[in-house]
């Protein structure tokens, strides 16, 4: 790499709650996390036979279903008083934009998603360029329509026009504040590993 190339992080990483758990989408690590996944959630359940099985197919269909360039997928086993707290968080890689496209050419189009009642910001992390959308959008699962919050965090992999894409979702809508504070506390711990 010569002085005038950008430098260009190796990684990333950010914090978590300790008993949010991964699935990478790659297929030679999919099969192993969904299996942990579902350890973990049927673990010390008495219809765990028959509830494994379900656990298992609808998550092979939701890792099926993500967008191209969809690395991982976390989900929240949290239960306080026994009442799961629905949130998951998927992180995606977007491609190198066309050439003459500049990195806040791509956050502008970023900017545009949401729809007029969207809560749009653009700001500065660590010195790069990141923005944030969040939104509620209807969902439909097994024919029941609801409204979920969705809440995305953007930030420039600097010296490239590519981004990483923080994508938080909750049908929680009565809790959305502070699950906003949680997503939002996530992003912050955001950081790049060069």
């Amino acid at each position: 790499m010569t002085d005038d190339q950008p430098k260009v992080p190796r990684d990333f990483t950010f914090v978590l709650p300790d008993d949010w758990a991964r699935i990478r989408i790659a297929e030679r690590d999919r099969k192993a996390d969904i299996d942990r996944v579902v350890e973990l959630v049927t673990a010390q359940r008495s219809d765990r036979d028959s509830l494994a099985p379900q656990i298992r197919r609808q998550l092979e269909d939701v890792t099926e279903r993500l967008d191209a360039g969809a690395v991982e997928i976390y989900l929240s086993l949290t239960a306080p008083q026994g009442y799961p707290i629905a949130c998951s968080m998927t992180v995606t890689l977007s491609p190198e934009a066309p050439p003459g496209v500049s990195a806040e050419d791509v956050l502008g189009g970023f900017l545009m998603l949401g729809g007029p009642d969207a809560q749009r910001s653009a700001s500065s992390h660590l010195g790069h360029p990141c923005a944030r959308v969040a939104r509620q959008v209807p969902a439909t699962v097994e024919g029941t329509r609801f409204d979920t919050l969705v809440v995305q965090h953007a930030f420039v992999i600097p010296g490239t026009t590519e981004f990483v894409l923080l994508d938080f979702s909750t049908p929680l809508l009565p809790l959305a504040e502070p699950m906003s504070a949680l997503f939002d506390a996530v992003a912050r711990s955001f950081t790049w590993v060069w």
